[in-house]
């Protein structure tokens, strides 16, 4: 199946919209009730919804990018929990990707990707532990394995072992999540779903309030150094890095008042102190370096986790910082940025189709409602996505049409955005209109279109029409608008709907571009034919005998 790039963006986004509700439905239930191996049982939803998507839809790289959707929407969202689920997201992303890569869209690959992605968690759980409370961690765990290995006399046991288990346990959840996730998909349910489409809601994505981006990365990179100097220095001189750490906090406490309520969770230090403890405790007696050794070795691991907690909660604060935010967005991939919307705009209509949590007590009921949605989706984001938004400005002769393009096409241009198309300005003479001149953008290029004084071209009213510049402009602008952000129409008219004029221009817009927003300057009396013909959904007419041109201007440019 080969797909453009527009497209498997747009595959990707159902298949990240609905991976999202799953992390939200499952997430919220199995971390409620506390329930062991939540990551694994995510993960197992995870592999067994993706391979069925995947069944159904094999077009390589959509793994990934769903990945990406899934990962900064959990970056979009509000919640302070960022890194840990946007590298489970990722990871698990990636991981069954490599699978497919390596052994093919078959059942062998689904298996082999299944099983890395459910192993992900686990392997992510050991990496978080050792970081955290550092290399000790392990000679802890190695030699009280040991001593549980001599109590219960199972002599040939090693503690690497008892990992082997917990690998095997999801291998096993690995195998059966893949091969159930691949007869699901091959199962056509026939089911028609078609619940209400609500629009993408861009009021996700709070508003700038002037900071400037530079500094964010500039205190990012900063609290990343302290961070990093600390965590070398803990090595060296718990005295001194303890010190230095008390500093850190207050001045993070301070500068980043959300951070006091990292302390608040009295419960969550009292846990770390005595798990701490009682390492260092080990730590001695089960090496036989003492007691002092041992008192030491827990106040690094206890340095160590009050340090990185605070060290991310810092850095995590910075990042989602609204400047920050919507700089990322501005900066993200125009099919990523356009796909990340949609998927914002399904979720909630996702998660209220569903049965929520009474699905996960029969999970192939649940992935099947959920691939059962992708047909819908797909379909409404093509149209959102691969359409864009279309603007018909309209109004009576001499309401200001073409001078509100004009001056949206010099902010837009100023925003940096690529901007195509044609304006249309009026030529006087004594007092009189007697024509009208185009301008193509972007190059600035400005003909003759019509005028009143003329015999030859197309005859419309009392103006006659160069055909000569409809056929050259329609030409130049056949390559520009591949790569726009905006284009501008100025204007439809008669001579469109007689399949002339600008009519070769909006026939390909319609016919399959993806730029995100059109602007049409339309008369007044065809401005429904016009709708019709694009289709009226995600169509937006701002008439300017109702609305003053300073009004339909804030709308076009705040979406």
């Amino acid at each position: 199946m080969n797909k453009n790039k527009t497209d498997i963006w747009i595959r990707a986004s159902v298949m990240g919209s609905i991976w999202a509700s799953t992390e939200i439905i499952a997430g919220n239930f199995l971390h409620n009730l506390r329930i062991p191996f939540t990551g694994e049982l995510m993960a197992f939803f995870a592999v067994f919804f993706l391979i069925a998507a995947v069944t159904k839809w094999k077009v390589r790289g959509l793994i990934w990018r769903a990945g990406i959707i899934c990962a900064l929407m959990k970056f979009f969202s509000p919640g302070s929990a960022v890194f840990g689920p946007m590298i489970g997201i990722m990871s698990e992303a990636l991981m069954l990707e490599f699978g497919i890569a390596l052994l093919g869209h078959n059942p062998a690959g689904y298996v082999a990707g299944g099983i890395l992605a459910v192993s992900a968690p686990l392997i992510q759980k050991i990496v978080n532990l050792i970081i955290i409370y550092g290399w000790n961690l392990v000679i802890v765990f190695d030699k009280s394995a040991e001593v549980v290995i001599k109590i219960f006399g199972a002599s040939g046991l090693k503690p690497s072992h008892l990992l082997l288990i917990l690998f095997s346990f999801n291998i096993i959840l690995g195998i059966i999540a893949s091969l159930s996730g691949y007869f699901s998909g091959k199962k056509n349910t026939g089911r028609d779903f078609r619940p209400e489409f609500k629009q993408s809601d861009d009021t996700l994505y709070p508003d700038f309030s002037g900071a400037s981006p530079k500094m964010i990365a500039l205190s990012v990179l900063l609290n990343t150094a302290i961070t990093v100097f600390l965590l070398i220095l803990i090595k060296g001189n718990t005295v001194i890095a303890g010190a230095l750490i008390a500093g850190f906090v207050a001045y993070s406490l301070l500068r980043y008042r959300n951070t006091s309520r990292i302390f608040r969770n009295y419960k969550f230090w009292i846990q770390i102190v005595f798990f701490t403890s009682l390492s260092g405790l080990a730590f001695a007696y089960l090496t036989g370096l003492g007691l002092a050794k041992g008192l030491e070795t827990g106040i690094e691991m206890l340095e160590r986790v009050i340090l990185l907690t605070v060290g991310f909660a810092v850095i995590s604060i910075e990042l989602r910082k609204p400047e920050s935010v919507n700089y990322i967005r501005t900066k993200l991939n125009r099919n990523l940025s356009l796909a990340l919307n949609s998927a914002f705009s399904a979720v909630p209509e996702i998660i209220s189709s569903s049965r929520g949590i009474f699905s996960l007590m029969r999970p192939a009921v649940f992935i099947e409602e959920l691939t059962s949605m992708m047909d819908y989706w797909y379909e409404k984001f093509r149209v959102e996505i691969r359409n864009g938004r279309i603007i018909i400005v309209t109004g009576k002769q001499g309401s200001g049409k073409s001078t509100l393009l004009r001056t949206l096409s010099e902010k837009f241009i100023a925003e940096g955005k690529k901007v195509s198309g044609v304006l249309s300005t009026a030529v006087f003479e004594n007092g009189e209109r007697t024509g009208y001149d185009v301008t193509a953008l972007p190059s600035g290029k400005r003909m003759p279109l019509c005028r009143v004084n003329e015999s030859s071209g197309t005859r419309l009213g009392r103006y006659y029409f160069d055909d000569s510049v409809f056929e050259r402009m329609n030409e130049e602008l056949s390559d520009s608008i591949k790569s726009s952000d905006v284009i501008f129409v100025d204007e439809i008219g008669l001579l469109e709907t007689g399949k002339k004029g600008w009519y070769p221009l909006i026939e390909k817009l319609k016919s399959g571009t993806d730029i995100p927003l059109s602007v049409f300057s339309v008369r007044k009396d065809i401005t429904e034919e016009i709708k019709s013909y694009f289709g009226s959904e995600g169509i937006t007419v701002c008439d300017l005998d109702i609305i003053s041109a300073v009004e339909a201007e804030a709308k076009i440019l705040n979406g």
